[in-house]
């Protein structure tokens, strides 16, 4: 059996404001593109899928067009509910997917019914709470079935709130919290790896922070990874794959007694990603032997970077370098006063993927500014502004902001 692994899509996520909805677009494309090439059977997605709980209508159509196209073939999709994933939301059409192949969770314990075999795709040959059993239409001489099966144990993220709701326990107790919730965690991986059969290929999939994961600066909701981490001795042992989300970092867990890793990000969603090559996971596995895991890199997207320039002059031959423009970046010009609005203009012209723009000035002259208690609001406007465009805003603008103020203030 072939099965993929990717998590954490963030679809509808921008960057310094700026939306990335086409290199989302052509991302999903490409991972498509190595279900079909790669003639992958199950594809598993672990969690994270949007990047808030009320997606945008072009995130949803992403994703569902996503999906579609992944379940051609007979191939098999299962996507469970990240921390940023609205729960309810994610599973509403789940009982149109099921008809697809495609297997959505939002919450811990959801519930499908079991299918009679199928002939043009795979079914759900039985489940459970957190565990699904799916096989894959095949004939043999005599008309028999024969094909490839899985057990999948898929648990979305289990947040205090939800988990409270299946175990009934009460993670009140923040001295008690990381084992109690890691402990609670691997019962419910224990029940429903009893389902594990020796004919199957047996996989775990899991949003969560796993203790010793190494972790992105993007990764906003990160709680989950202090007090709620997992300890690996949660992870169900006879598991031949575990396939995690949660960390854009693309990482393998060595220290588990089970394959297990994180899939990654498939875009960089932050500066502290530039060091990383994004990727999705082959996983190559038959019953009760060793899974075989291959990385594959993948290719689209800008990458993210941070430029610094001598002087404007520096900076804007640098932007107007076509190699220079398939990037993100984060520009800093040494300069011996405040950028002036027409550079700052002449920049952004200059490099269509331009961000944040800072002038670092003299020491001399920034240890003579005086501190930000002791400036009038107007000129902490002015800073602000500076600070994110590169250039001081002009006098009617602070005047139309302080007048809004006042009349907010009223």
């Amino acid at each position: 059996m072939r099965i993929l692994h990717s998590a954490d899509l963030h679809l509808g996520r921008s960057l310094e404001g700026r939306i990335r909805s086409q290199e989302q677009q052509e991302v999903l494309a490409e991972i498509v593109y190595l279900a079909e090439e790669k003639q992958v059977d199950l594809v598993l997605l672990a969690g994270d899928i949007y990047d808030g709980y009320n997606p945008s209508a072009e995130a949803e159509r992403l994703f569902y067009n996503f999906v579609k196209e992944l379940a051609k073939n007979s191939r098999a999709v299962v996507a469970i509910a990240g921390n940023h994933d609205q729960p309810e939301r994610l599973a509403a059409a789940a009982p149109i997917a099921f008809e697809q192949a495609i297997y959505l969770l939002g919450n811990p314990g959801q519930l499908f019914f079991k299918e009679e075999p199928k002939r043009d795709r795979p079914w759900l040959k039985d489940c459970g709470a957190n565990w699904l059993n799916l096989a894959w239409p095949a004939e043999d001489a005599a008309g028999d079935r024969v094909g490839k099966e899985a057990v999948i144990l898929a648990l979305p993220y289990a947040s205090e709130a939800r988990l409270n709701q299946i175990i009934a326990v009460d993670l009140a107790d923040e001295a008690d919290s990381r084992s109690l919730y890691s402990r609670k965690i691997k019962e419910i991986w224990q029940e429903a790896a009893g389902n594990f059969r020796s004919e199957t290929v047996n996989l775990a999939m899991g949003h969560f922070f796993a203790v010793g994961g190494m972790e992105s600066d993007s990764e906003r909701q990160i709680a989950v990874g202090g007090s709620y981490g997992v300890s690996y001795d949660a992870f169900p042992p006879s598991a031949q794959y575990m396939a995690l989300g949660h960390l854009h970092r693309p990482q393998k867990l060595s220290a588990a007694l089970v394959p297990c890793y994180y899939a990654g990000s498939p875009l960089a969603y932050g500066f502290g990603e530039m060091d990383q090559t994004k990727s999705v996971l082959l996983i190559d596995v038959l019953p009760g032997q060793e899974a075989q895991v291959e990385t594959i890199s993948l290719k689209s997207g800008y990458r993210l970077t941070e430029w610094q320039a001598k002087s404007v002059a520096e900076a804007l031959s640098w932007c107007e370098i076509a190699a220079n423009q398939n990037c993100w970046v984060n520009l800093t010009i040494d300069a011996t006063e405040p950028l002036t609005e027409s550079e700052t203009k002449a920049l952004r012209q200059a490099h269509p993927r331009l961000l944040r723009i800072k002038a670092v000035l003299p020491e001399a002259e920034r240890q003579e500014r005086p501190s930000l208690s002791q400036l009038s609001l107007g000129d902490k406007f002015k800073l602000f502004v500076e600070a994110k465009t590169g250039a001081a805003p002009k006098d009617e603008l602070v005047t139309l902001f302080l007048e809004l103020l006042e009349e907010e203030e009223a």
